[in-house]
């Protein structure tokens, strides 16, 4: 084996001492979602290099916050913030020419203890320079990681209006619900959204007629959700209705089973926005002010939920919703997932 090879003796040797260039860049991250609380959720990058002289690649990253600008390496010394560990490198085999594949993972770190607030609505964006190197030279490939901490849609079925799910789909009442109501008599909630600027969405799993969905000011109570309350933002079935007032919305798909619905919101405005396969109709998030929840009172305090009632009649409908890496479509510009 030879050691302290140097730059002369390689070029002499080889004829070669070339910088190793990139075969497959890496790319971006738009989001590595983490459960307040939990330390489980990551991603996964590949990145892979070659040395024009044969010889191995050994790989690396560091980051730059987008923010502050502060520098980070790959070490437990000095990471960044929302990352729990290094991010775990791993080789592939070799191919035929004998170049590896990087497997860079991330984990992020548990929200609990981020901040004052359990890392509730923490979102960092980190410029990454992914790191090959032959031993002399090093060649860098740039892309971005986002980590935005999110937050399990909650279902009290104690409540009016919502019926045990948990021995269905994920075995527990949160992400996934059952929703009975009847219009003035019944009507269903969840738990309290993120706040911020959010998008989740919501598959339907089953429908009967006249269902009314959206967002409800959560200072107000259950009986406020009804069509013509002035504490909600409410899309009818038909998906080309917003109520209250029953204007139009544009949007040409309506509400069958199988059909995800987009949610956007704006807590510190009361704005909402509504998607049905991705189609916004004629208020699209990021471009067209929202529809308002009139009579809203959260800016931040009280907040939202997720309310559901029928229109002319009772209906029955569940739905599952989808957050962070399980998203059907992407986030809209300027949002995190819930």
């Amino acid at each position: 084996m030879v050691t302290g090879i140097t730059k002369a003796k390689r070029k002499a040797a080889f004829g070669v001492d070339g910088a190793p260039t990139v075969l497959t860049a890496p790319t971006a991250v738009t989001s590595i979602e983490s459960v307040v609380g939990s330390t489980s959720d990551s991603a996964q990058v590949t990145f892979k290099a070659t040395d024009p002289g044969g010889f191995p690649i050994t790989y690396d990253i560091d980051y730059l916050s987008d923010s502050d600008k502060i520098a980070y390496t790959n070490d437990s010394s000095n990471l960044p913030p929302h990352l729990a560990h290094p991010a775990q490198i791993s080789l592939s085999s070799a191919d035929a020419n004998g170049d590896k594949t990087a497997t860079y993972r991330f984990l992020t770190r548990a929200a609990t203890g981020l901040d004052s607030h359990g890392g509730v609505g923490i979102a960092q964006t980190l410029n990454t320079r992914y790191l090959a190197s032959d031993g002399i030279k090093t060649t860098a490939s740039s892309s971005t990681l986002l980590i935005a901490f999110g937050q399990k849609i909650t279902f009290d079925t104690s409540l009016a209006g919502l019926t045990d799910r948990s021995g269905e789909g994920n075995g527990t009442n949160d992400d996934q619900y059952h929703a009975e109501v009847t219009n003035g008599i019944h009507t269903a909630m969840s738990g309290l959204l993120m706040t911020g600027k959010r998008y989740f969405e919501v598959r339907i799993d089953s429908l009967t007629n006249y269902l009314m969905i959206g967002l409800v000011d959560a200072g107000a109570g259950a009986s406020a959700v009804n069509y013509g309350g002035n504490t909600v933002s409410l899309i009818y079935q038909s998906g080309n209705t917003r109520y209250p007032g029953g204007s139009g919305t544009s949007i040409t798909p309506s509400m069958q089973v199988g059909a995800i619905l987009g949610f956007a919101y704006d807590t510190a405005t009361g704005e909402v926005w509504f998607s049905i396969n991705n189609d916004f109709g004629n208020k699209v998030p990021g471009t067209d002010a929202g529809w308002t929840i009139g009579s809203y009172s959260g800016n931040g305090n009280s907040g939202m939920k997720l309310g559901f009632t029928g229109g002319s009649s009772g209906v029955n409908h569940k739905g599952t919703i989808f957050r962070g890496n399980d998203l059907t479509y992407s986030v809209p510009a300027g949002f995190l997932t819930h």
